[in-house]
């Protein structure tokens, strides 16, 4: 229950567009379910376009509006589920199922978009399967199978060579739109699963973008003086998926660089507050929309980009944050007790190693 209402603090350099949109109260729609009665649900595959995807549910030849896949960009609401013109013939039958939507290998989407219909089938304990679309028929990722074997749901899969016919299905609404909206019901399978594990003797937790892919030039530097405060730090890229949500759930302070690893904040049962260090200009409004929805805590955001040399697409940076104005803020902040001072020596290596790493994504890219 909530005793208070979560405060909002920005730092940094935010524009005031970005400041507008992180104080947009984004009311979700009330949650349902639909009874339908012979559908069809296809395989799916991401379309040329990359903005649209196949799939859905089908009933009487119709795609099912509330099957489809939506997301938001500007605060405006799309379809990414286009309709197929030929529905396959079936090769598969079931009696009875619940449509779990898709099933996503990138880790971020997985925890957002497959998650978001499983809040009725864990609600009110069900026992008919829940049906996912495997996104481009591939290969199911271990952490996926991890965590729906932990939310111990039964579960069936449609891949690329498949379609299933379903005799009696329901399909929830999804409790996330990204970057538009998400409701309580979002919570429900990432509470069920840190409900399932004890306590950990962690407090404070400093989320790591690792090593491995697009990492944040200046995040060493902070790190290493939130060790010295006490703060445990977490690798997502070299720890199991287990060890991760352990260390959430019992958190009460967590500082994180922007990325896929803060999707695990709905995990914490214990949080008070949380820093986000911005990695680019904005951040996505889909982790304010979550914090909303966590039991009341204080969040900060905070905006010390620093990225001198352009961006290379697809997210894979390079990204440099000004760690001296992060520590400030940081302390104006309370996670850090002390104004700590950082060398310009460790400064200078830190964008020497930025600036070498946007020369190998260049000349591989060239």
């Amino acid at each position: 229950m909530r005793t208070k209402e979560s405060a909002t603090t920005i730092l940094g350099n935010a524009s005031v567009a970005e400041k507008a949109n992180m104080s947009i109260i984004r009311n979700p729609k009330k949650m349902g379910v639909t009874h339908r009665a012979k559908c069809l649900i296809p395989p799916c595959d991401a379309l040329h376009n990359g903005k649209s995807i196949s799939g859905g549910v089908y009933s009487n030849g119709n795609l099912c509006e509330e099957s489809k896949l939506v997301r938001a960009w500007n605060n405006v609401a799309f379809d990414v589920t286009v309709e197929l013109e030929t529905i396959p013939k079936p090769t598969g039958h079931l009696k009875k199922g619940i449509y779990g939507g898709y099933l996503f290998s990138h880790y971020g989407h997985f925890m957002l978009e497959t998650l978001s219909r499983l809040w009725w089938s864990l609600a009110e304990k069900r026992e008919e399967p829940v049906i996912f679309q495997v996104v481009r028929g591939g290969n199911i990722p271990d952490f996926a199978k991890e965590i729906l074997n932990l939310l111990n749901i039964d579960y069936r899969l449609v891949t690329n060579s498949e379609c299933l016919e379903v005799e009696e299905l329901f399909i929830p609404s999804a409790s996330l739109v990204e970057r538009l909206w998400v409701a309580p019901e979002f919570l429900v399978p990432f509470q069920t699963i840190a409900d399932s594990f004890p306590d950990s003797n962690v407090d404070k937790l400093f989320v790591s973008r690792g090593e491995r892919i697009s990492q944040i030039y200046g995040e060493r530097l902070i790190m290493e003086i939130c060790q010295s405060e006490g703060f445990t730090v977490l690798d997502p890229t070299t720890s199991s998926l287990r060890e991760q949500i352990v260390l959430f759930a019992s958190a009460k302070e967590i500082i994180g660089g922007v990325g896929s690893a803060l999707h695990n904040l709905p995990y914490c049962r214990n949080l008070q507050k949380v820093a986000y260090l911005a990695r680019a200009q904005s951040i996505a409004s889909t982790y304010k929309m979550i914090d909303d929805r966590l039991d009341a805590h204080d969040n900060f955001w905070i905006y010390a980009s620093k990225s001198i040399l352009p961006l290379m697409g697809n997210l894979t940076g390079p990204y440099m944050i000004d760690a001296h104005a992060s520590l400030r803020y940081l302390q104006d902040a309370g996670f850090i007790s002390k104004a700590r001072t950082l060398s310009d020596y460790d400064v200078l290596v830190e964008t020497e190693r930025y600036m070498m790493e946007f020369r190998r994504l260049y000349d591989l890219r060239a």
